[in-house]
């Protein structure tokens, strides 16, 4: 479960890690606006409706728009 003050989530992925027994989530965050307001993020595990993991929280600071990059990088499977 992914919750963002601002913007939107996209090419979430969520890989299983044998070594470590656990999961490791990506994902880009795409702008809704030029704002540079802090963007709150959380982000969580969930399995039929209970959370299954920690829940892992970020303040991200995005950049004048004249200084974003875009690029897209990863090959979806």
């Amino acid at each position: 479960m992914i919750t963002l003050s601002s913007g939107e989530a996209k090419q979430i992925e969520i890989l299983y890690v044998e070594p470590f027994d656990g999961y490791r989530i990506l994902f880009d965050w795409y702008p809704t606006s030029d704002s540079t307001d802090p963007v709150e993020m959380r982000l969580f595990l969930r399995c039929q409706g209970e959370a299954i993991s920690e829940t892992w929280l970020y303040q991200y600071f995005p950049p004048a728009p004249d200084k974003r990059n875009y690029v897209d990088d990863r090959i979806m499977k």
